[in-house]
């Protein structure tokens, strides 16, 4: 990532861009990013602040709240202490995996550093496929209902296909090596942990705690792809 010094002409240019222009709000967000980042690295903290918000504001980005709070109640009322312990041991018993989750900006990808350094762990990344399982168990139960609700209606042989599922699915990531783990970093995988413990018992799962207020602030800065790529081009 590219750090600003005082005197850079690109801040200037950016503005100019925003008064002269009138893109889109999605351009106009991300040109706002840029200068955030830019004022953020000139100790313009308040300016920063005030792109920032109106990038994020720009961004028109969309959150239902209901329908993911309902979506954690369901995920609690499936996976009870009962219905976990009933289960254990049904799935894969490999302990290959390894999952790395928390909030987003909280340092999974520094952990995931950390243990890939090893030569015999490799560093997926963030990787979809847990999501893509949970969908798919709905089509092995009983019960014709989507994750999590479908849980209760899988037997323990279901189980297993889910896990040989997923491991097929990451095999198609690992490169050239033999690897002992498999490092699945999607911090949003939060939400699976029920489903992890059951289709794979023995593997290993790595919360990330960042102080709440600086998660936050760093989702809020998090300048969008096509934020860096303006500020790497101009």
């Amino acid at each position: 990532m590219v750090t600003f010094e005082k005197g850079d002409p690109l801040l200037q240019q950016i503005l100019n861009q925003l008064s002269n222009r009138n893109p889109d709000s999605g351009l106009r967000s991300y040109f706002h990013f840029a200068a955030g980042k830019i004022c953020d690295d000139l100790g313009a903290y308040d300016e920063a602040f005030k792109h920032y918000s109106v990038g994020n504001r720009d961004a028109n980005k969309t959150f239902d709240h209901s329908e993911f709070r309902q979506a954690v109640k369901d995920t609690i009322y499936i996976f009870s202490r009962t219905f976990v312990q009933y289960n254990i041991g049904s799935g894969g018993l490999t302990g290959s995996p390894i999952f790395i989750v928390g909030m987003p900006r909280s340092g999974t990808t520094l952990v995931e550093q950390i243990l890939a350094s090893h030569s015999k762990v490799f560093g997926a990344g963030e990787l979809n496929d847990m999501k893509f399982v949970a969908r798919s168990a709905g089509n092995i139960s009983s019960i014709r209902q989507s994750f999590p609700n479908c849980m209760p209606g899988i037997f323990r042989s279901g189980y297993v296909k889910l896990a040989a599922e997923y491991q097929k699915r990451v095999a198609s990531v690992l490169s050239s090596g033999s690897f002992e783990r498999v490092i699945d970093k999607h911090p949003l995988n939060f939400q699976f942990i029920g489903l992890i413990l059951q289709i794979f018992p023995n593997a290993r799962i790595i919360n990330t705690i960042r102080h709440p207020l600086d998660t936050c602030l760093s989702c809020f800065f998090k300048i969008s792809q096509r934020a860096s790529t303006i500020l790497l081009i101009w």
